[in-house]
């Protein structure tokens, strides 16, 4: 009886532990897979800027499509690996973008290109003109996975 009553005391305290596991551990492996995307996609970002700068310097204009810097391996030896986190990517208008990104990771990437000190960030609802790196979701936060990173060539 007394080996019975234990055998369901330690069921409990193991289903407890791994109640615990998920509520708590949960939150954790979420913030740290949004930061690991955004950290991604500003990687992936500058590489493809750096990558259209040379091309740039060596041909005399920006590139039009991903295609023109993998082409050859000489600028990328493959497009960004973004399995994931966006939908697709793309160079068009001077821009690199990744589309269809989740908000929490849109949001990430603003807090990280934020300055210091300055006002809590948001995901704005338009493109910044102005920035070299961004994020913004034109659907306000109605749709999700909405959201475009960019980068000005």
């Amino acid at each position: 009886m007394t080996t019975i009553i234990l055998s369901i005391l330690g069921i409990l305290l193991a289903a407890a532990a791994a109640l615990m596991i998920v509520f708590y551990g949960g939150d954790a492996f979420n913030e740290g897979s949004v930061s690991a995307h955004s950290n991604t996609l500003e990687n992936a970002g500058t590489n493809v800027l750096s990558a259209s700068m040379m091309y740039r310097l060596e041909n005399g204009s920006l590139p039009t499509s991903l295609s023109q810097l993998v082409s050859g391996g000489r600028y990328l030896q493959e497009e960004p690996d973004l399995m994931g986190i966006g939908s697709s990517s793309y160079i068009a208008g001077g821009y690199y973008d990744v589309i269809d990104i989740s908000r929490e990771v849109c949001l990430k990437v603003v807090e990280n290109l934020a300055a210091e000190g300055g006002p809590a960030p948001s995901v704005p609802a338009a493109r910044d003109t102005g920035a070299k790196m961004g994020c913004f979701d034109p659907s306000s936060g109605g749709t999700p996975n909405a959201s475009i990173f960019y980068v000005k060539l």
